[in-house]
């Protein structure tokens, strides 16, 4: 909940109850139980916004006086007095059905648009990457836009959207070089606009996270439009609407259409296009509507198409799924009929602009110091690393950090199905697998690149991720002198690993091996199993970390023991709060990690 203060002061207030006092000295408090001049409380429910008069201040909603003891409903519109002081409520609500109504049609004159302009461009002789080509589109593109018709309602819709995509970009940091985002700027005919925008919704650049920011702006903007009548001109309003319709449509023929602006946002990490044509996206841990989707589906398979050419791979009713990197290196999967049946299905998984550090994991608590200690000492101590856990759950971010850690003189070998891995140390090769081409050969699996890099003199050798025979490879690697080898896999926990791994291990090119012969291959390799898990709002915690100990003769298993376990604290409610703790089981390779001279012995437990 936001509370607008004399229509400039903003205060974001989390609880549900907000005492509203206004002291002797004129200004107003907010939840101040010593404060002798307590005027109302407003209360966030189910049902919305209540204001309760407390009777000592005088209060007044729309200029009209509150009778004691009753609850008033309050709109977003309302205008409340309190003593010398107004009050506006505004709260983060979800799109309306008239906004909805109003993006649906926006989304039909851009299909409109995009279709007449490619059955006129069909005639032409041109190559896609010629000049001449685009050149043409954009002349073909402004003559259809200018007679294209666009209500004003449509053009106030639009405005809005490119002033909030101006702001954010102004938030993100970010400068968009080339493409027709200046053209925003250069139609707005004033950045001050943007200024006092920024000044109105109260954003604070320095000391507010990106999260707080964007939802500052989601909240506040529409608000700041309609209270601040003659902000921005009727005629800027359609330069702006007719700007951004404009680069939509460039980046729907030569770009990927709507995914463009969410592929800069940074604190997406997760982008989903769905058969039906509507994108979601994950957002700070949370799966929501991006509020956009593809405007037709004959705009998302050129979509695709461009995103397979760029990386030289195919995609077609033979061959109905692959997996590329786009530029930014993010990693998207894309299935198409026959196998997804009502359309195509395109998944995006990024990954941050900025290489995440220990000090990032432990400032949003996914790791505590003393386990960042313990582990840095193990990859120092070349111990064999599994790290395991579900999809996003933050393995390969994981990875990426304990792989730096390695040392600038070993000779550090690494193994992918698509490039995720990237190192700072200077001696490292990347090794991708590769699909097979349109007659069924030249595929090179990840179980080849594992046996190759045998030959290749690795002092680590790094798998992005075990999901089959390599796994066996994996092994004995690390039982022939390989130390320090690190890896993923996805289970639900570390004796779910164990498992998984003893399967994956059994089927390597069709070899039934015994059990017992894979658990001993397991024991004698691997040494530390570390699970990482989302939790349920959204975080990523290390939820445990295990030593494989041995392979147990009467028992015919493997024996494990945690060191450090996430443990719920019962004071605590939010799932972030609960504390990843020493167990008081001491590791057998305690000596190893101490004989590194990286840590001492009270820093690890």
């Amino acid at each position: 909940m936001y509370l607008i203060v004399n229509n400039l002061n903003i205060h974001r207030i989390e609880e549900p109850q907000i005492l509203v006092s206004a002291p002797a000295a004129g200004g107003l408090a907010f939840n101040d139980p010593q404060s002798e001049n307590p005027a109302c409380t407003l209360t966030n429910g189910l049902s919305g916004v209540e204001l309760s008069w407390l009777g000592r201040v005088p209060v007044r909603v729309n200029g009209a006086e509150i009778e004691p003891e009753r609850k008033r409903r309050i709109s977003g519109s309302d205008e409340i007095r309190v003593g010398n002081h107004t009050l506006q409520v505004r709260i983060l609500e979800p799109e309306g059905r008239i906004a909805r109504a109003l993006r649906q049609r926006v989304y039909e004159i851009q299909a409109e648009i995009h279709h007449e302009i490619l059955n006129r461009q069909r005639i032409s002789n041109l190559p896609i990457a010629d000049d001449r080509y685009r050149q043409q589109i954009e002349v073909e593109l402004d003559r259809q836009l200018s007679g294209a018709e666009v209500s004003q309602e449509i053009e106030e819709f639009l405005s809005a959207q490119a002033l909030r995509e101006m702001l954010m970009d102004r938030v993100n940091g970010y400068e968009r070089t080339g493409g027709s985002r200046p053209s925003l700027a250069r139609a707005l005919k004033q950045e001050t606009l943007l200024a006092r925008l920024t000044a109105i919704v109260g954003l604070d650049l320095e000391n507010e996270d990106l999260k707080t920011r964007s939802e500052r702006i989601e909240t506040l903007l529409p608000w700041a439009m309609q209270t601040n009548r003659g902000l921005i001109a009727q005629t800027d309003k359609q330069s702006l609407a007719r700007s951004l319709l404009r680069e939509q449509l460039m980046d729907l023929i030569f770009g990927l259409g709507p995914l463009e602006d969410l592929l800069r946002a940074p604190d997406i990490s997760e982008i989903m296009v769905l058969p039906s044509l509507d994108i979601y996206i994950e957002r700070n841990g949370r799966l929501q509507h991006s509020g956009r989707r593809m405007p037709s589906a004959e705009a998302s398979l050129r979509i695709i198409e461009r995103i397979v050419a760029c990386e030289g791979r195919r995609i077609d009713q033979t061959s109905p799924m692959v997996d590329v990197k786009l530029a930014d290196g993010s990693r998207c999967h894309i299935v198409i009929e026959p196998v997804s049946i009502k359309g195509p299905a395109i998944t995006i998984r990024r990954f941050s602009a900025r290489r995440l550090t220990i000090d990032d994991l432990i400032r949003e608590r996914t790791i505590t110091l003393a386990v960042a200690n313990f582990l840095r000492a193990a990859v120092a101590a070349k111990k064999n690393i599994i790290i395991s856990g579900g999809t996003g759950s933050g393995k390969t971010t994981l990875l990426n950090i304990l792989a730096g850690w390695v040392g600038a003189d070993e000779r550090i070998i690494i193994c992918e199905d698509t490039a995720e891995i990237s190192l700072p140390q200077e001696h490292v090769v990347t090794l991708q697998a590769r699909p097979a081409n349109l007659e069924g050969k030249g595929a090179i699996t990840i179980h080849d690149l594992v046996r190759n890099t045998l030959r290749m003199r690795p002092d680590r050798l790094i798998v992005g991720e075990c999901r089959g025979g390599e796994a066996l490879d994996m092994l004995q690697a690390m039982n022939t002198g390989h130390d320090g080898s690190l890896t993923t896999l996805h289970a639900n926990s570390p004796w779910d690993a164990l498992h998984r791994l003893e399967v994956m291990a059994m089927t390597a090119d069709g070899i039934a091996l015994p059990v017992r012969a894979v658990r001993e291959q397991i024991a004698s390799a691997a040494d530390l199993i570390v699970q990482v898990e989302r939790l349920g709002d959204g975080s990523r915690r290390i939820a445990s970390v295990c030593e494989v100990v041995e392979f147990d003769e009467e028992e015919g298993a493997i024996a494990l023991e945690e060191i450090y376990q996430l443990r719920r604290n019962r004071k605590k409610i939010k799932m972030s709060d609960w504390e990843l703790e020493f167990t008081g089981y001491v590791p057998n390779f305690l000596e190893d990690l101490l004989a590194t001279k990286t840590v001492m012995l009270e820093s690890l437990f």
